[in-house]
């Protein structure tokens, strides 16, 4: 119900793929916060290979955000090994279309987790928020008003 794109079976949230390191990607959308978020988890290595899989879950979770009339989406990439640059482009998409529809996407990362360092390095945390827990995800929602469409940036 509502679980869906490419999961790997109940007992194990990764699969292996050819090499014992290596993880299938899979997506896993669902509402929480009471109805007030739609979130996307997403797990194993996201490459070129798997990046469909992202593109996927995050498509369902912009429109499930519609359906529903859920202003955030809440991206959770603490079961996530590996993230590709196609999968960094994935999020600033998503992203960009959540923000023209006046709805803000944030993504979720532990910490401690080795992602983080990426996500600071690459500077995407300037781009689209990063949290520690669903708790502070969903803390933004009564921080701020709707995002509004973005604007056409002023030349100087």
């Amino acid at each position: 119900m509502g679980d869906s794109v490419d999961e790997p079976g109940a007992d194990s949230k990764t699969a292996a793929s050819g090499t014992a390191s290596a993880a299938r990607a899979w997506t896993r959308v669902d509402v929480v916060g009471d109805g007030k978020a739609v979130r996307v988890a997403v797990g194993g290595e996201v490459d070129q290979a798997s990046a469909r899989v992202l593109v996927d879950g995050l498509d369902e979770g912009v429109q499930r955000a519609a359906e529903a009339g859920v202003r955030l989406v809440v991206v959770d990439l603490d079961a996530t090994g590996f993230l590709a640059s196609v999968g960094l482009s994935a999020l600033i998409h998503a992203f960009q279309r959540l923000q023209e529809a006046g709805r803000e996407l944030v993504v979720l990362l532990s910490a401690n987790h080795r992602l983080v360092r990426l996500l600071w390095t690459t500077a995407l945390h300037q781009v689209v928020p990063v949290v520690s827990s669903l708790d502070d995800a969903l803390a933004r929602l009564s921080e701020a008003p709707a995002a509004q469409p973005a604007e056409e940036p002023q030349p100087k």
